[in-house]
């Protein structure tokens, strides 16, 4: 099988495949965060009705199913895009999100079906969970094999503004629908209709990726027949240091990540009784930031390393945590909520944008899906997927409001031990 490949090639491809990868990245992201800003409603329709934290409490349980379900995701769609290519895995992953969130929109309610509705609820998270674990991994990949030296850290970065761009869509959504049609409407049936889109817009994702070319390092592979027959198990067996710094690096980044990008509204709005459009107001402004600050910070791990990025990320996020959460209890002055959400969100893109260049940067090609994908899928479902049901059964059990600030200090210790023992690899070639 011989392998075509010119600068003006792999320049067209570049385009369209940082394009493809940020598409169904939104798409993704956008399906699977509108879960947690609907929280509330989804645990008044699919669970019983009574006690408010119980049923808030099932409800982050649910979240937290998907995230256990990422691992599964990146065993099976990381094989897949090692030994048959990128771009049928992050078509698959399309697709399996689209038949997960389209289902949470029709399931019956609790009142309608019973105990079936929570159940059919954790099956369609889990094929939402299975979808994400293999996305972040497939599509963080495809970009870095595809980018030129020196420019890894920026477009990885791109990649990871499109998952803001997608949660930013999620919370756009969850502001108008809410604006609109106002609380008690949302709550009854209007929850639903952010869930219904699933289906067009993975349509959408999935039509652009099957349109892909497999990058230029992978076809090579193919073409010597030098793929990697059992990804998973190369990466377990000769690459454990590197799988285990890659984990370690982002504990800091997911676990915040799911107290400030994914817990935050319901904190607002249940802890500290700003209205559910004032808490989506504090998100919304803050995923507009977060989104301009990533492609900077992948910048700036392209001009001064990926090590120093991630050593500021880590060490200002723990001196940070304490006084933005005095700053999220001043529910009288929303201006305040606003700029303690963005210096949350300011530490952790100093995370975001480096994150997936240097995790692709650990693995060679043989096995770089599967390891990214594992590294980041374990480790969201041990940090990021248990994050919110954690810091609300602390809360309610301690009634210390502040708990969500010293558990973001406390996972800063690991992610700064990985990042020392990680070589600095923004100038490296891929091998």
């Amino acid at each position: 099988m011989a392998v075509r490949e010119t600068t003006t090639d792999v320049s067209r491809e570049r385009g369209k495949v940082l394009r493809a990868g940020a598409i169904g990245n939104v798409i993704e992201w956008y399906d699977f965060a509108v879960y947690g800003y609907f929280a509330t409603s989804i645990a008044g329709a699919f669970f019983p009705a009574g006690n408010r934290v119980a049923a808030l409490l099932g409800t982050f349980a649910v979240f937290a199913v998907a995230y256990f379900a990422r691992p599964l995701g990146a065993f099976l769609l990381g094989h897949i895009g090692d030994r048959l290519g990128r771009r049928v895995a992050l078509a698959v992953a399309i697709t399996m999100m689209a038949l997960g969130t389209t289902a949470i929109g029709v399931i019956p309610s609790y009142s309608t079906i019973g105990l079936a509705a929570p159940v059919l609820l954790v099956v369609a998270r889990v094929l939402q969970g299975i979808s994400v674990g293999g996305e972040f991994g497939g599509a963080a990949t495809l970009v870095v094999e595809y980018a030129r030296p020196g420019r890894r850290g920026f477009l990885a970065a791109l990649l990871q503004t499109s998952t803001a761009l997608g949660l930013l869509l999620g919370s756009a959504v969850g502001w108008l629908l809410t604006t609109v049609l106002g609380e008690a409407s949302v709550d009854g049936w209007g929850w639903r209709i952010p869930f219904l889109l699933g289906i067009p817009l993975g349509a959408i994702g999935f039509y652009v990726r099957r349109r892909l070319n497999e990058p230029p390092q992978y076809a090579r592979l193919e073409a010597a027949e030098a793929l990697a027959s059992a990804p998973l198990l190369e990466v377990l067996r000769t690459h454990g240091p590197a799988l285990a710094r890659s984990m370690g690096m982002i504990v800091a980044w997911l676990f915040s990540g799911g107290v400030v990008l994914v817990y935050l509204p319901t904190y607002l709005n249940q802890v500290h009784d700003l209205t559910r459009a004032e808490s989506l107001t504090v998100t919304f402004v803050g995923l507009i930031a977060y989104v301009a600050f990533i492609p900077v910070t992948g910048v700036l791990s392209d001009r001064f390393g990926r090590k120093p990025v991630l050593l500021v990320a880590a060490i200002g996020l723990a001196a940070a945590a304490y006084p933005c959460f005095l700053m999220l209890q001043t529910p009288d002055r929303l201006w305040l909520n606003i700029v303690g959400n963005l210096v949350l969100l300011w530490f952790l893109s100093l995370f975001g944008g480096p994150v997936p260049a240097i995790l692709s940067e650990q693995f060679p090609t043989r096995v770089r899906v599967s390891g990214v994908g594992v590294s980041y899928a374990v480790t969201v479902a041990v940090f990021q997927g248990t994050a919110p049901l954690v810091v609300t059964y602390l809360i309610g059990a301690t009634g210390y409001a502040y708990t969500p600030a010293l558990l973001m200090v406390l996972v800063t210790v690991p992610s700064l031990v990985a990042i020392l023992c990680t070589r600095d690899t923004a100038r490296d070639e891929l091998t």
